[in-house]
């Protein structure tokens, strides 16, 4: 893929991402969730199966590199928030729904098996599928509406996107694996379907989906855990995109009111990078 190609892709899912916005914003409307929960399903399948085979005969390569990767990239965000976390507090404890991740995991295991079998959806299904998330995402965006956001909070995205990049350096040196999986940031079922779309690696898309999808699940897991000793600005880079929905109750719960609107700023602003960043990422180091 050139760099034409890379900016072209980008553009794509940036426009539809503020369509979806404006769209909620100026006539309400509203994505059932589960529609969205309906088109992550779907591409999680779809990903995995197409995968199967990097799952099969190279499983525990894959599972071990993509654990690493999540954690080496969710500490480079939260590392990289240092400067800021003399501005956010600690909270309380906290438990999140599972609902969504339960959907993931299914589907996960469903796309290996079905893969596994012979039984592979069309790589065509992808892109389509990704507009429409996308959509979505601008859509989700929008029904959150009008915050007050804290300064410090517009920082977060930014370093924390930064600190993950700079952590997946060493992989792309010994491994030759593309920083555009940390470019997703969690963003799961973006990043794995993208990139297969684009590197037709079936290897490569699943340690992408496995890396991103560790990351929320870590969050959902340790902030929780961790909240009383972690300021707010770590906690936040380390759910990367997902806290603006599927990892938002987490932050409510350990950290109020300020963690919530700190937490949908940083994964608005997370939602509109990454389907830039990640394009780009790969255009350029893969």
């Amino acid at each position: 893929m050139s760099l034409l190609e890379g900016i072209a892709a980008a553009a794509k899912y940036i426009l539809v991402a503020v369509l979806g916005y404006v769209l909620g914003r100026r006539l309400g409307i509203r994505a059932h969730p589960h529609i969205f929960t309906g088109v992550v399903a779907a591409l999680i399948l779809i990903v995995a199966s197409l995968a199967a085979g990097a799952f099969t005969s190279r499983g525990l390569e894959v599972v071990l590199v993509s654990l690493a990767y999540a954690a080496a990239t969710t500490l480079g965000s939260i590392l990289a928030t240092l400067p800021l976390w003399g501005v956010g507090g600690g909270g309380g404890g906290g438990r999140a729904a599972r609902g969504f991740a339960a959907v993931a995991a299914a589907s996960l295991v469903a796309g290996v098996s079905l893969g596994a079998a012979g039984l592979k959806p069309p790589p065509s299904l992808i892109d389509p599928l990704l507009v429409i998330l996308v959509f979505l995402a601008g859509l989700d965006l929008a029904s959150h509406g009008p915050v007050r956001v804290e300064a410090w909070s517009l920082a977060v995205p930014l370093l924390s996107l930064a600190g993950s990049l700079a952590a997946a350096i060493p992989f792309y040196t010994a491994l030759h694996l593309t920083p555009a999986i940390a470019a997703g940031m969690g963003w799961y079922t973006f990043t794995s379907p993208y990139l297969y779309a684009a590197s037709h690696n079936p290897t490569l898309a699943a340690i992408a989906l496995l890396a991103n999808m560790a990351r929320e699940q870590a969050a959902i897991i340790l902030v929780p855990l961790l909240a009383r000793r972690l300021p707010l600005p770590a906690a936040i880079a380390a759910g990367g995109v997902t806290t603006m929905d599927t990892t938002l109750p987490v932050y409510a719960a350990a950290y109020g009111p300020r963690g919530t609107i700190a937490a949908v700023a940083n994964g608005a602003i997370l939602t509109i990078l990454v389907p830039l960043v990640v394009p780009l990422t790969y255009t350029l180091l893969h």
